[in-house]
């Protein structure tokens, strides 16, 4: 089989955020006011930290598991010195965290509102050190809207009945096939683009605005972890050609791949720069020749992902009133403030560039790479060395005990933080130590939460490989 591999790395020009269904949780972090941080701590670490009085009445405010006693954990928090991995957090942010610490403890209902307010969306990242990471999937959406676009310049295809409801109806009639195993995007292979050195990420606000007037759009704001400009990513991109008798009509090429993103997108970066211009923003970006400019992640904008010709986008107007139009009439920006006075500082998401990774820069990433590894290494190592003292004085715990001891501290149905701790089940070595976590963390679980859970069949195969052992 004939196979055309483009190794690039992804640059990033405006913030990011890719969605991973995560939040920061309130027992996870804490807020250095003076450096502007959010410090995210190992929970058995801090615990452990603590003294016998502190520790005893953490534990107490957590098993309350009442809205009231989030606030306290804030409180109890505030002040308390952790070690972990520190993210930058806007002015906006940090004034919304002093907000909610000022709220009476009794009065739950401002406090349901405001902490509802102060959820902090974590961007996708890996395990291994909770490095953000650029999913494959991503890169193949963004690049297959693209394509799409290029071919419905090229054909009209009708829709009818339901059809014209069914994007994929239309994606199927664009590119010709019927069935999966038809589809020419299926011989596109995208890795996961992993980050190169230490990625600096920022926590700002995600805010609705109008495009014909400088006025808030209907949206409340978001708070979200984003990946800041200029971030380093490298992977690859291959395409397959399919073999004889394999029913995919029109085969994709890496060229017309390529030309499709760069011109779609060009196209919308010009468009998009036209409609901010008109609401008092300035924004832009320079782009490199051998580029190919793409489009990824949460408020990426209507008109980037859908395909123009056949738009329907949905329009709210008032209460219980839509309508639907060719193009979008408000646009998500990035801001440090959650209600801007001016447009001129926001700035537009998820605009980044794939480029051809050269071997010179290939060394050069790995060098980076390699030197983050080794800092991360040397400052382990030194919290071990800290430790030890400590350590000896108690029994040492295995990996499992640690990980089942921090779990005992989260509430049940707490799926923000459940998702970490699925993630962790992959550190440990014996299918017998994932098993029992895999148990432990079932039954933080109520039973409807669990029914309809998306990784249960995962959690379901390691506590089944336990009864067979």
């Amino acid at each position: 089989m004939k196979v055309n591999t483009f190794k690039c790395y992804l640059k990033t020009l405006t913030p990011i955020h890719i969605g991973c269904g995560e939040v920061y949780e309130p027992t996870g972090f804490i807020v250095d006011e003076k450096t502007k941080e959010l410090i995210i701590f190992d929970p058995f670490d801090f615990i452990s930290s603590l003294s016998p009085q502190d520790r005893e009445k953490f534990q107490r405010i957590c098993a309350k598991g009442t809205i009231s006693s989030i606030l306290e954990i804030y409180k109890f928090l505030r002040n308390k010195r952790a070690e972990g991995r520190r993210i930058s957090i806007c002015d906006g942010v940090l004034e919304r965290y002093k907000n909610t610490l000022s709220l009476h403890i009794k009065d739950e209902k401002r406090i349901a509102q405001e902490l509802n307010r102060f959820s902090i969306e974590r961007t996708a990242f890996l395990s291994m050190y909770e490095r953000p990471y650029i999913p494959g999937s991503s890169i193949k959406g963004s690049l297959r809207t693209a394509y799409l676009n290029k071919v419905a310049k090229e054909k009209r295809v009708e829709l009818e009945g339901k059809e014209k409801k069914n994007s994929k109806e239309l994606e199927k009639k664009l590119l010709d096939y019927d069935t999966f195993n038809e589809d020419p995007f299926r011989m596109v292979k995208v890795s996961d683009f992993r980050p190169v050195g230490g990625i600096k990420r920022k926590i700002l606000f995600a805010v609705n605005r109008k495009k014909k007037e400088q006025k808030a759009g209907r949206g409340p704001y978001q708070i979200l972890e984003v990946i800041e400009p200029n971030s380093v990513f490298v992977g690859e991109i291959t395409i397959e050609q399919p073999q004889n008798g394999s029913n995919i009509k029109h085969p994709i090429t890496l060229e017309a791949l390529k030309k499709s993103a760069k011109d779609f997108y060009t196209s919308e970066k010009n468009r998009e720069e036209k409609e901010l211009k008109e609401i008092g923003l300035n924004h832009t970006f320079s782009l490199d020749n051998e580029g190919v400019l793409i489009r990824i992640g949460r408020h990426s904008g209507a008109e980037s992902i859908t395909i123009e010709g056949y738009r329907k986008i949905m329009i709210r107007e008032g209460q219980n009133k839509k309508s639907t139009l060719d193009h979008s009439t408000t646009i998500w920006l990035a801001s440090e403030e959650s209600k801007p006075k001016t447009n001129a500082n926001l700035i537009p998401f998820g605009w980044a560039e794939l480029l051809p990774l050269t071997d010179e820069l290939s060394k050069e990433f790995e060098q980076l790479e390699k030197d983050w590894l080794e800092s991360k290494s040397t400052k382990i190592s030194s919290k071990e060395e800290k430790e030890k003292p400590k350590k000896n004085k108690e029994p040492k715990k295995s990996p499992l005990e640690k990980i089942l001891d921090e779990l005992k501290h989260i509430k049940e149905d707490d799926m923000g933080q459940i998702g970490t701790f699925v993630q962790k089940i992959e550190t440990l070595k014996t299918d017998e130590e994932k098993a029992k976590l895999a148990e432990a963390i079932k039954n933080k679980m109520s039973k409807k939460r669990y029914k309809k859970y998306k990784k249960k069949e995962y959690l379901e195969e390691l506590i089944k490989k336990r009864g067979e052992v």
